[in-house]
Order: structure tokens, then C-alpha cells, then sequence
């Protein structure tokens, strides 16, 4: 992982006298400069997507402003479907209603 951070400090460091000239011609580079410098918050579901129940868990992560966020769905269809926040080094512990998902996003 420090390989990849490492490598993207490179481009956003070589790209930074254009942005610096022009930061609204490079708002993909902002949304990554944003991401890079923190904090940001991971959302991991899991749960077969036609599950009313894993819907209802996308639904409140969709129906929020939720700008540094990284969403990621592990496709299950055995498992109950469940979300879990993480924030830097720290994870909540899941839940699988959509009422406690809300909850933890604020």
C-alpha cells in the first residue's frame, strides 16, 4: 500500500504547478489531492444486491452527501447483508439495518 501512496504523491507533486495555476481545469486531481490528504471513510457492504435488505443499505449510503467516502460491495449471496465504516485504522462494528448504517454516517 505504501508503494501506491508513494506513486500518487509523485503525480499529484508533478501536476502541482498546473493545478496551482488552474484548479478548476483538474478537479478529478482535487477529488484525488482530497482523498489523499484525509481523513476519508470507508463503507464496505455486504449481501446479494437483489436483497431488499442490502438495497435498503445502499440506499441510505446514496441518499447521503458523503464526499470522501470509498464504497465497497462484496457480493454474497449466503451471508446476511451487513455494512461496516471504517475510518482510517478504525471499523465499526457492522450493522445490518439501515436505520444503525445511518447512524454511524451522521
Amino acid at each position: 500500500r505504501d508503494g501506491f501512496s508513494n506513486r500518487a504523491n509523485g503525480i499529484l507533486q508533478a501536476f502541482a504547478p498546473q493545478v496551482s495555476s488552474s484548479p478548476a481545469s483538474h478537479a478529478v486531481l482535487m477529488m484525488a489531492l482530497d482523498l489523499a490528504i484525509g481523513p476519508s471513510t470507508e463503507i464496505k457492504i455486504s449481501g446479494d444486491r437483489a436483497d431488499p435488505r442490502t438495497r435498503d443499505l445502499f440506499s441510505v449510503v446514496e441518499g447521503m452527501y458523503l464526499p470522501q467516502a470509498v464504497v465497497l460491495h462484496k457480493p454474497d449471496k449466503e451471508a446476511i447483508p451487513a455494512a461496516q465504516v471504517c475510518s482510517g485504522s478504525t471499523c465499526q462494528a457492522p450493522v445490518t439495518e439501515s436505520n444503525q448504517l445511518s447512524s454511524l454516517l451522521g
